[in-house]
């Protein structure tokens, strides 16, 4: 069994062990006050249908009115659905108080109404707080170890040693060039110590970093065609640092193993996603790399931890070509 499904994120097994818990009480009162077992059959009967409408209504506004306007800081919004939901609740208490021969003025429909709501959402505000509690302290142990493990690759020996050896050959071959590919390479590594610092970066700074490590790329390798496309308006959207890195690394070490190596990345921008299209040459089956798949299991752990909404999608599309594509929805957009 997944525990996950036990956890006390998951939002339905702690809708429904609270929801049964209520249920039970009010059940049970009222069985013992009728007293009769005949009559108890027809109280469970009008107790479930009555339970889930309200359990429908409570729901709906928690999920809706409140997650999606007062969190948004949408008041006037809020404020005036929340007036109308108070009153389709007095209208529907009523309802049910006039099926079992209940007597209440609409003005005590309202309060009741209201009172009703507002410990439900009490309620659910609490449980909102405990689950972003839980949140954070996870994505902090995550990025104690991440940046350690991050600063240990990017920074590593054989990454200095390789750029220098670059950079050397550049002396040789072309001297004039050597003060702006180390201005390049210093950015490279200044934005990936940096960035390990901050938990979102505007998008906008990572499509640059992601151009300068393109150019980077194609500055020391002759035999690489690399397309950087976009649709749509750029949005300047909050993503975790070096989030695309993963996928662009692993494209550019298969691609470089093919004799007409390319690889094309294509950005799209919508109102509140962005997906991020990577494809580059392959060689499948021939390929002499042994993939761990490190790097896109900590991607998806990392996104899972963040609590983003995103879909991504890796495989071969054709014989000599591999595709990764990466959607995120629900995205913020910087002030």
């Amino acid at each position: 069994m997944n525990k996950a499904w036990l956890s006390y994120e998951n939002i339905w097994v702690r809708n429904i062990l609270f929801g049964l818990f209520l249920f039970a009480i009010v059940f049970l009162q009222n069985v013992f006050s009728s007293g009769q077992q005949s009559e108890a059959k027809d109280t469970i009967t009008t107790l479930i249908w009555q339970f889930l409408l309200m359990y429908g209504v409570l729901f709906s506004f928690n999920h809706i009115i409140l997650r999606k306007l007062l969190f948004n800081k949408r008041y006037f919004l809020f404020l005036t659905c929340a007036a109308l939901y108070i009153f389709l609740f007095a209208v529907i208490a009523g309802w049910i108080e006039n099926k079992s021969e209940m007597q209440l003025s609409f003005t005590g429909q309202l309060l009741g109404a209201f009172s009703i709501l507002f410990i439900s959402s009490a309620i659910y505000l609490a449980h909102t707080g405990i689950q972003s509690s839980i949140v954070k302290n996870k994505i902090k142990l995550l990025q104690k170890d991440s940046e350690l493990n991050f600063l240990k690759q990017q920074l590593s020996p054989h990454f200095l040693y390789n750029a220098l050896n670059n950079l050397y050959g550049t002396a040789l071959s072309a001297p004039e060039l050597v003060s702006d590919k180390i201005l390049e390479l210093s950015a490279l590594l200044r934005y990936q110590v940096e960035a390990t610092n901050k938990d979102l970066v505007s998008i906008i700074e990572e499509r640059a970093f992601v151009e300068n490590y393109i150019n980077y790329q194609l500055y020391k390798t002759n035999n690489l065609f690399i397309s950087n496309t976009t649709i749509g308006d750029i949005k300047d959207f909050k993503v975790p640092p070096l989030l695309f890195l993963p996928l662009f690394e692993n494209a550019i070490k298969y691609a470089s193993e093919t004799e007409k190596a390319f690889v094309n990345i294509v950005w799209t921008f919508s109102r509140n996603n962005i997906s991020f299209c990577i494809e580059n040459s392959y060689l499948g089956s021939a390929s002499k790399l042994n993939g761990t798949k490190t790097g896109l299991k900590n991607l998806r752990k990392r996104l899972e931890l963040l609590n983003i909404k995103n879909e991504l999608i890796t495989g071969q599309k054709e014989e000599n070509i591999y595709k990764s594509d990466l959607v995120l929805w629900e995205l913020c957009i910087n002030a």
